[in-house]
């Protein structure tokens, strides 16, 4: 189990930089194949003892027992499983957003209960249809869907800049921005841009990593 109270709660920091044949620092297009690549070849035993052991750690940690809002992805493909996540929130009373796209790229957080229906957005992705919509700013953690982090809390997404979005709208300590990934997703160093938003942790299945950028 994880340990408590320092910054950075795993021992691992993940593979070494990935580059190419040449030795030129790969793009970000071509980081997403080979990580995503990565992700895929992952054993579904792995990937499903991963999600348990990535919900058993978020749930354990003082962020979640302190929360009552949570927004969290719906997993697409190979990315990890919040199944199990979220049914142990739901049973801890703890409230269920996903995200819902709007038209001109926005993504926002609308309630989730068990046996809700959901439909598919233009992506596949499936959503909730209800109205109780909540702000980013009224969530106490945020679980983020990721291709690839970093030591320094940087991450790559899928490339459509929905959460690069969302979270220049929230404060910069709430909603708490928590990854979810297989530990086989890090990587030292990710190339970013001066915009783009550090996490504040990483729960994987190792552990949950905390970063030193902000003092939470």
């Amino acid at each position: 189990m994880a340990r408590q109270g320092t910054h950075f709660e795993t021992l691992s920091q993940g593979p070494r930089p990935m580059k190419s044949a040449s030795g030129a620092t790969l793009s970000k297009t071509e980081l997403r194949r080979q990580l995503r690549t990565r992700r895929a070849q992952l054993p579904i035993r792995t990937q499903r003892n991963a999600a348990i052991q990535c919900a058993q750690v978020l749930t354990r940690h003082r962020w979640f027992r302190s929360a009552r809002h949570i927004g969290v992805y719906l997993d697409v493909g190979s990315e990890l499983s919040t199944a199990p996540l979220i049914e142990t929130a739901w049973s801890h009373q703890r409230s269920i957003y996903l995200p819902r796209i709007r038209d001109n790229g926005q993504m926002d957080f609308y309630a989730y209960r068990p046996g809700q229906v959901l439909r598919g957005n233009r992506h596949g992705i499936a959503e909730p249809v209800g109205r109780r919509r909540r702000s980013p700013r009224q969530l106490d953690l945020i679980i983020i869907p990721l291709v690839g982090f970093d030591r320094h809390g940087y991450r790559l997404g899928a490339g459509g800049g929905y959460y690069d979005r969302l979270l220049t709208r929230c404060l910069p300590a709430r909603p708490l921005r928590i990854g979810y990934a297989f530990s086989a997703q890090g990587v030292p160093e990710l190339p970013h841009e001066p915009w783009d938003q550090q996490l504040h942790a990483v729960v994987t299945e190792r552990g949950l990593q905390r970063f030193t950028h902000l003092k939470i």
